[in-house]
């Protein structure tokens, strides 16, 4: 159980992440709520205007391991996003959110190798399908397929050159 708790934008509304993770056996399972804070700025130096975006939702996870290196994740999100901002929408929003029910289900391969300044050898790929549910009550309807995939060279004692392909 982790509980983590952030100040950036205001005593009235802090960040936190409070996550739950349950690892005794060969499935993991976890549940996460969340509250996340972004400020932007826009404009010229000369003309800047700010906007506050915040992000509230739950998550929960499932992950089943094939072997050491390779796994199957399942990821189900629900929350509530700035859509006006975010996303073209056919739809208005009188408050300008809208809320967006996720499921990403993805494959991962990964063989790196970490060390105390981070990762210094091995490979990580993910590819994965994240799919939206209007029937279930998300405001957008999205599919997308994603490939992230990772390499580090190791280069010396305390050298690593780090690759990345995102698709």
């Amino acid at each position: 159980l982790s509980l983590s708790i952030e100040n950036q934008s205001s005593f009235l509304a802090p960040d936190f992440v409070a996550r739950y993770g349950y690892l005794a056996r060969r499935a993991d399972l976890g549940a996460a709520i969340f509250n996340y804070h972004e400020y932007h700025v826009l404009g010229s130096p000369r003309n800047r205007q700010g906007i506050l975006q915040r992000t509230t939702g739950i998550m929960g996870h499932f992950s089943y391991p094939f072997n050491r290196y390779r796994r199957i994740d399942f990821q189900s999100l629900l929350y509530s996003v700035p859509v006006t901002l975010n996303f073209e929408t056919v739809r208005t929003f009188d408050d300008g959110r809208g809320l967006l029910m996720l499921s990403t289900l993805a494959f991962v391969n990964d063989t790196t190798g970490w060390r105390e300044f981070g990762a210094h050898t091995g490979a990580r790929y993910r590819l994965s399908v994240e799919k939206s549910f209007r029937r279930m009550g998300s405001d957008l309807d999205l599919s997308n397929v994603i490939f992230d995939g990772r390499r580090y060279l190791k280069l010396g004692r305390r050298s690593t050159l780090a690759t990345r392909l995102f698709l």
